[in-house]
Order: structure tokens, then C-alpha cells, then sequence
């Protein structure tokens, strides 16, 4: 099976260079290749850098939220949600993005326990400014991976403000049981 993986890498690698330095190779050539080769290796990194590197330029969106709305829920993968959502970034919808995020994480999904994707979705609601939301995601992801420090630190870092003296004094408090010690600069 791992002959198999390489060879088909190594093909879709061939296809793809040779249709960009020859400009007379239909997209549809690829296009089947690479989609041939991403059912096949669904979690292939390589192979699904090409198929979203060629996806997106042809500036169809459709084919690749159809193909990670498909393989995310069959297979459940951190990497799979990563790459959706990354994927979806490049369109700018936040509504969109947010939803992948919920669906990922929800109760029943085996990545609920995902430190990657609690940690970059908190950082987007951040990046968007999204404060309130960000502390409500900051105490369920807490429950769901309270070993992941950074997730710890990003509260003490964007959200500060956002907590009352109470709240802060137990996340204070939380962080000295778990043994992560913090360094404020003074002001």
C-alpha cells in the first residue's frame, strides 16, 4: 500500500508540473488525476497540497467543499478539518470557517480532543475580534484539552480584559495547580 501511496505522489507531482510548464494541458487531465489520487489517500499531505493548489486556482470552491465535506465526516481527522478549514480561509467566509470548526469539534466527533483545531479556532474568533466568543470557545476548550498549555496562555495573552476579577483570579489559580507559570511584564 505504501508503493502504491508513492507512485501515486510521484505521478500527481509529474501531472501537475508538467500542466503548469506546458499551458495546452487541459485542467481536466489533473483534475482527474488528482481527485483518483486523494480518494485513494485520503490523509496523503502531498497529494492534498496539489489538489488544493489546483482547486484553488481554478476559483471553483464547490469541488473542494464537497470533497472535505465528504472525507471529514467518514474519517474523522484532525488533518482532514485542518486542511478543510484552511482550505476555506482563503474565501474569507467566517461563517463558513466557524461552522467547520463547530462541526469538528463537536460532543460526538473524534476530534473533539483535537489541541490543533481548539487552538487555531480560538485564534480565529481573536483574529476576528470575536472577544465574548472567544471566552465562552476558551472554557469549553479548556474542558475538552486541559493538558495544552497554550490554550491556557492565549487567555492570559487576548482575553484578560474580557474576565471579571473573579474569573481571572481562578484561571490564576487553575494555572498555579497545573504548574504553568506565567511572566507579566510590568507596566
Amino acid at each position: 500500500m505504501l508503493q502504491e501511496e508513492k507512485l501515486s505522489v510521484s505521478y500527481s507531482t509529474i501531472v501537475s508540473t508538467h500542466s503548469h510548464t506546458v499551458k495546452t494541458t487541459p485542467p481536466a487531465v489533473l483534475r482527474s488525476v488528482l481527485s483518483e489520487a486523494v480518494s485513494k489517500h485520503p490523509m496523503n499531505v502531498c497529494l492534498l497540497s496539489i489538489f488544493i493548489e489546483h482547486e484553488s486556482k481554478s476559483k471553483i470552491c464547490g469541488r473542494l467543499r464537497l470533497h472535505f465535506d465528504t472525507v471529514c465526516s467518514k474519517l474523522g481527522s484532525s488533518l482532514l478539518w485542518y486542511f478543510a478549514i484552511k482550505t476555506e480561509n482563503h474565501s474569507g467566509c467566517s461563517a463558513r470557517i466557524k461552522n467547520l470548526f463547530e462541526r469538528a469539534l463537536q460532543d460526538d466527533s473524534p476530534t473533539r480532543r483535537s489541541a490543533l483545531l481548539w487552538h487555531q479556532y480560538l485564534l480565529f474568533e481573536i483574529l476576528h475580534n470575536q472577544l465574548e466568543s472567544a471566552k465562552k470557545l476558551y472554557y469549553r476548550a479548556i474542558r475538552s484539552v486541559p493538558w495544552f498549555k497554550p490554550i491556557w496562555l492565549e487567555s492570559v495573552r487576548y482575553l484578560t480584559h474580557t474576565f471579571n476579577s473573579g474569573e481571572l483570579t481562578d484561571i490564576i489559580r487553575l494555572l498555579s495547580e497545573k504548574e504553568i507559570r506565567l511572566h507579566i511584564e510590568p507596566p
